[in-house]
């Protein structure tokens, strides 16, 4: 496959099948002897969030640049990393863009996947167990809060298909950050969240959902969130992102046996509207998706083309892909 025609598929589904996509920029320009990792944060969420202060606090790592559509996000972003570089005395420029093509675009981008945080996916389409939606079927002729990410929409009318339904749903488009509250307050039926943040949300609230995992309805979801990086890179510091990796590893491995340290890391980034989230609670659910000393951060092929050929077979993609066009392997 040509490379255009990679990085075109890369382009148009990181948003859409990481949630966030993290991106380490290597400036041929201005790498210091040192090999300054310089990453670039697509979806500025508050998992964004946690990662870029978790990362930029690793010596020899930088976060130079963000992207998402909302204006408040960018802001926090942009203000969070130069208070923190004002903080530590370094001098850091650090972008932010509107459109995520914009960063993708950067001349020292040639993104590849190199490694999963989780070895599952731990999202699941949600609704109100007062809603009496107790299968995708019976989401025909309701209300869905979308996020507009790419693929997203067709693959919860495939669900719905697959269960027997139509596909035959209303999709409305509130504000990211207030998605979570339409279902809440009943302005929509439901919308995609991660089981292990709203999910434990909603359990800390006493709120009742049902969830709706895509395995379960015969969409062979990948991975969510990934790692993703140069593949120039790469071929010029194979050594030293085999090294990174191997540290971002050990620091998920002991988040598994120590939890409440975990939380501590990053708990004072927390957004206001996530304060009555159990973080330990959260931290305890994921942790066994991250896998172990064998296989964390390892992405399984067969996995990987499945999703890709599902995305063929309904004609979400024109072309074929396959592992090899979107993965680099054996750095971990």
């Amino acid at each position: 496959m040509q490379n255009t025609s990679r990085r075109r598929f890369i382009k148009q589904t990181v948003v859409g099948t990481t949630g966030i996509a993290v991106l380490p920029l290597f400036q041929s320009c201005k790498v210091a002897s040192s090999d300054t990792i310089r990453f670039g944060i697509i979806g500025l969420g508050q998992q964004a969030m946690n990662l870029m202060m978790g990362f930029s606090r690793i010596s020899g790592i930088q976060v130079v640049a963000g992207a998402d559509v909302y204006g408040i996000k960018r802001e926090r972003f942009q203000k969070r990393m130069d208070d923190y570089y004002q903080e530590v005395g370094e001098s850091v420029e650090v972008k932010t863009y509107k459109n995520y093509k914009e960063l993708l675009d950067r001349s020292d981008i040639d993104a590849v996947v190199i490694a999963t945080i989780f070895q599952e996916d731990l999202s699941a389409i949600a609704s109100l167990s007062s809603n009496g939606i107790t299968s995708p079927a019976d989401l025909d002729g309701k209300m869905y809060a979308s996020y507009q990410a790419r693929y997203e929409d067709e693959i919860v009318r495939q669900m719905i298909k697959n269960d027997g339904g139509k596909g035959d749903f209303k999709i409305v488009n509130p504000e990211k950050l207030g998605i979570w509250n339409t279902i809440i307050k009943g302005k929509s039926d439901a919308t995609w969240i991660f089981r292990n943040w709203e999910g434990i949300q909603a359990e800390n609230e006493g709120i009742d959902l049902n969830l709706f995992k895509m395995a379960d309805y015969g969409i062979p979801y990948g991975y969510s969130p990934i790692i993703m990086t140069s593949k120039k890179g790469v071929a010029k510091r194979a050594r030293g992102y085999a090294h990174f990796l191997e540290a971002t590893k050990k620091g998920y491995l002991y988040a598994q046996d120590n939890p409440s340290e975990a939380v501590e890391c990053f708990a004072s980034h927390v957004a206001e509207q996530d304060l009555n989230i159990d973080l330990v609670q959260s931290q305890i659910f994921s942790s066994p998706f991250y896998g172990n000393m064998d296989n964390w951060g390892v992405l399984e092929k067969q996995k990987v083309n499945q999703y890709l050929d599902w995305l063929l077979e309904n004609k979400l993609e024109e072309q074929p892909f396959n592992f090899e066009d979107v993965v680099l392997s054996g750095l971990v």
